[in-house]
């Protein structure tokens, strides 16, 4: 049991990696300032 839950954490950092360089492609990728778009028209300029 305990090696089946190793191996379950261990596959775990790849994917959590991949799944941060996805986010921040798209983060990257879209056009804009992420934080005004996020707070919409709560901003004043």
């Amino acid at each position: 049991m305990l090696k089946f839950i190793g191996k379950r954490l261990l596959m775990m950092i790849p994917i959590m990696l991949g799944i941060i360089l996805v986010v921040q492609i798209f983060i990257t990728i879209t056009p804009g300032d992420p934080v005004r778009l996020m707070s919409g028209d709560l901003l004043s300029e």
